[in-house]
This record gives C-alpha cells, sequence and structure tokens, in this order.
C-alpha cells in the first residue's frame, strides 16, 4: 500500500512539474519576438504553421486611424533610430487589422501571416505605427522575449526629408 502511495505521490509531482513547464512554452514550440515601446507593445508568434501579431499603443490621438507595420531593417544598428535608412515596403504577407485609437488614445490591433519564417530569416525586424503622412509615432525592434527595445519618438525621415512613405502623401514634404 505504501509504495502505491509513493507511486502515485511521483507520478502527481511529475505531472505537477510537466504542467509548469509546458506554462513557461505555452506557445507549443513557437518563437516569441515582442517589441516594448514607451507607449506600447507588441508580440509576435512565430509559428510552425501561422503566424500572428498583436499590438497595443496608448497616447495616440484620440479616435484616429493608424497604419502599422512589420519591416526587415535595412543595414546594421537600430532600425528605429531617425537617421536609419527608411524601409517602405512592410515585410512579407501579413494581413493587419486597423489600429484605431478609442477616444481615450488607446489602440489595438493584430495581424496574421501563413509564410513568416524567422528561423530561415533572423531579420532584424521591427514594427512601426505611423500616421497617414508616413510620420512614425511608434517604432520598436522585435527580439526573443527577454530582451526588449525602446520605442523612438522623433519621427523618421528619408535622405531626401521626406515622411516615412506608406501614407497618401507619400514623397511629399510636409
Amino acid at each position: 500500500m505504501r509504495s502505491r502511495l509513493v507511486a502515485a505521490a511521483a507520478m502527481i509531482c511529475t505531472l505537477a512539474l510537466a504542467a509548469v513547464a509546458s506554462a513557461h512554452d505555452h506557445h507549443g514550440g513557437a518563437k516569441v519576438l515582442r517589441a516594448t515601446f514607451a507607449s506600447g507593445k507588441a508580440q509576435l508568434v512565430d509559428g510552425k504553421k501561422h503566424d500572428k501579431i498583436s499590438i497595443h499603443v496608448r497616447g495616440l490621438s484620440p479616435d484616429a486611424t493608424y497604419s502599422w507595420h512589420i519591416h526587415k531593417a535595412a543595414g546594421g544598428g537600430d532600425p528605429c533610430t531617425p537617421t536609419a535608412p527608411v524601409v517602405v515596403t512592410p515585410y512579407g504577407d501579413w494581413t493587419y487589422g486597423p489600429l484605431v485609437a478609442n477616444h481615450h488614445g488607446n489602440a489595438s490591433a493584430k495581424a496574421t501571416s501563413a509564410t513568416f519564417d524567422s528561423r530561415a530569416d533572423p531579420g532584424p525586424f521591427y514594427v512601426d505605427v505611423h500616421q497617414a503622412d508616413g510620420t512614425v509615432v511608434a517604432c520598436g525592434v522585435l527580439t526573443s522575449k527577454h530582451s526588449h527595445a525602446k520605442e523612438h519618438l522623433q519621427p523618421r525621415r528619408d535622405t531626401e526629408g521626406k515622411g516615412h512613405g506608406h501614407g497618401p502623401d507619400e514623397g511629399q514634404d510636409d
């Protein structure tokens, strides 16, 4: 009888440890990348078959709509600094949900992809949020889940002094 109790206790401990271990890897082997902004955060889950990213931003203009994208950095260094090369084209085949600020200036959105693979192409990747004229209002580098990048609030400009280039005023001076 005592040996059955010991065996049962050992089994319970094993199951409890397995539950704790799986709670730490709740994405089932997926690679998790995060960007932390002073005004929000983004989390990308790079799964084997499906990829998703969610973004949460505070401090936006109330009721305004913003564009947001994932980009692959051009060149070395921090792609979110105002002097970094501007990457106009979003990376990959992401389908982005709208990023619309509520009356408090807070916004959340999600995007999905079926082909993003940060193992095959390590990037570096970053997420930016910008106004219709292309002015970047938030930018963060996507890194492994234990390191974080900071937001850069200064508008990024290309070498000709123009905006980021995603909006309808692409290529026009402010």
